[in-house]
């Protein structure tokens, strides 16, 4: 078996509204910028993207109640759009909001 497997940090950007297929199932878009510094042939390289989500069932029912501006933790897998569109999007399987700053300002 091939590996397919992301996990990505960063902060919703966007969470559009629950729909459902005709099938019945709840589905979401959401968007989410990540910013990090990664190593490449030894250099310390800033990287910046903004990917797209999507998920099904209970899971998109839970994203629904999040709200932009939350930093998560999306854990999934990629495959295309859709049958026509080759572009890429990530399928959530799991998805954890970090915990917020609750530093006091002294």
């Amino acid at each position: 078996m091939q590996h397919n497997q992301v996990v990505i940090g960063g902060t919703l950007l966007e969470v559009e509204a629950l729909r459902h297929t005709p099938a019945g199932v709840a589905i979401i878009v959401v968007k989410m910028f990540h910013a990090s510094e990664q190593f490449e042939a030894k250099i310390r390289r800033r990287v910046e993207c903004e990917v797209e989500a999507t998920a099904f069932g209970e899971l998109a029912e839970q994203i629904a109640k999040m709200r932009t501006g939350q930093d998560v933790t999306i854990k999934g897998f990629l495959a295309k759009k859709n049958f026509r569109n080759a572009k890429l999007v990530l399928h959530i399987s799991a998805i954890e909001i970090e915990k917020e700053n609750n530093y006091a300002a002294s």
